[in-house]
């Protein structure tokens, strides 16, 4: 609140710089008819006029200094010490398990490739089904269930290891 006064202050101190100066007052006349240094006035002047908020008057700021005055101190509010997470957040689980499905997804792209080279269209269509119902079943899992995420990423480590043979093979 005393931050709110000062900056009303700092307002009123700018608007009455302008009003001085388009009158035709020096700096020096200004800054010792309100009572500033030069230097105030000269950075008061490099504020565009246009960008001022409108002018308060001079009893609304008595008034905000006074309430100011008359407010207590707030008391603080002390937080309880907050324990550290016992277990990975839902939100890192669930990008795990995303990741592991992207992996198994890359090794199906190998084997769909090497399918539809050697011209097996049946075998391509199979691994293209597989892909697929892969996906929907990761779809499934509610993003919140992190012990479902749990179980499917780790199905999914399973699956890659178990291809890593067949799409390492030239």
């Amino acid at each position: 609140m005393q931050e709110q006064v000062e900056k009303a202050k700092q307002l009123e101190l700018i608007h009455d710089v302008h009003e001085m100066r388009s009158r035709g007052f020096s700096t020096r006349a200004t800054a010792e008819a309100l009572g500033a240094s030069k230097s105030t006035v000269s950075r008061a002047l490099q504020v565009d006029p246009s960008r001022i908020p409108a002018r308060a008057s001079r009893d609304a700021l008595d008034v905000a200094a006074a309430l100011v005055r008359e407010l207590t101190p707030i008391v603080g509010v002390t937080l309880p010490n907050a324990a550290p997470a016992a277990k990975p957040s839902e939100v890192v689980t669930f990008d795990v398990m995303r990741e592991a499905l992207t992996t198994v997804k890359g090794d199906y792209a190998v084997l769909q490739r090497r399918a539809r080279e050697a011209g097996d269209l049946e075998e391509r269509q199979r691994i293209i089904n597989a892909t697929v119902e892969l996906g929907r079943r990761v779809d499934a899992i509610d993003p919140r269930d992190q012990p479902a995420q749990l179980a499917m990423t780790k199905e999914l480590r399973e699956m890659h290891a178990a291809m890593r043979d067949l799409t390492d093979a030239a």
